[in-house]
């Protein structure tokens, strides 16, 4: 029920025990039949007060006003995390790209490549705040295809299974190329490059369908 409503009923309601007062004036006290008079003709005109107030013109004018303003401001506030989005799913691809090209290579991280890494990770630390909260919603509503099943115990099942709530963490959380390898079972040694080749197609499957999931995200955040 509207606020304007519940007024009109109550002075309604006031109407009637007024009346009802009025006819019981040689029934109560004086004093009595005063003071309750006193009392529902007050409580009556402060409802007529608040129901002229809520229902003037001007009234509706300011809250259809502040109704826009909070549309816009909520547009505007989706239409920076939509550009943020956007964003996130682009560093993602060159994140993606360059640990494929490092795990398959057969030399060692150069410098260029961690200075890379290192820049990447900078900004997914600094921005997921503002992502994962999107990508929660996204992933918790989101309708499994018939044909998703992941290989069981595989990278992919792990990370889009115990960290979906930020799968990307386990990509950009190590502080290196050479420690995210060991990481994702890539690297065994500490001291010399010699990629499982094995551990390379897994984590080159877990990376593709993990890219296949962020543009999805990135329609479904087009559309809500």
């Amino acid at each position: 029920m509207e606020p304007w409503q519940k007024l009109s009923l109550s002075l309604m309601l006031l109407g009637v025990a007024i009346a009802l007062a009025a006819a019981l004036h040689d029934v109560l006290p004086t004093v009595a039949y005063l003071a309750i008079l006193i009392i529902l003709c007050i409580a009556f005109v402060v409802c007529l007060a608040w129901l002229i107030i809520i229902t003037h013109p001007l009234t509706y004018l300011r809250k259809a006003w502040q109704r826009r303003r909070g549309r816009k401001r909520q547009e505007a506030w989706w239409q920076q995390r939509l550009i943020l989005i956007e964003e996130w799913a682009q560093r993602w691809r060159e994140l993606s790209q360059l640990i494929v090209q490092v795990i398959t290579c057969n030399g060692e991280p150069t410098d260029a490549q961690e200075q890379q890494f290192a820049t990447l990770r900078k900004w997914f630390i600094k921005n997921r705040s503002d992502v994962l909260a999107a990508w929660q919603y996204f992933w918790q509503q989101r309708t499994p295809m018939a044909h998703e099943e992941l290989p069981k115990y595989s990278l992919a099942d792990k990370i889009l299974k115990e960290h979906w709530n930020d799968p990307f963490s386990f990509f950009y959380n190590p502080p290196s190329l050479w420690a995210l390898a060991r990481a994702l079972g890539v690297q065994k040694s500490t001291s010399t490059w010699s990629p499982s080749e094995y551990e390379v197609n897994w984590t080159e499957v877990a990376v593709r369908i993990l890219s296949e999931r962020v543009d999805e995200f990135v329609a479904w955040s087009k559309t809500h």
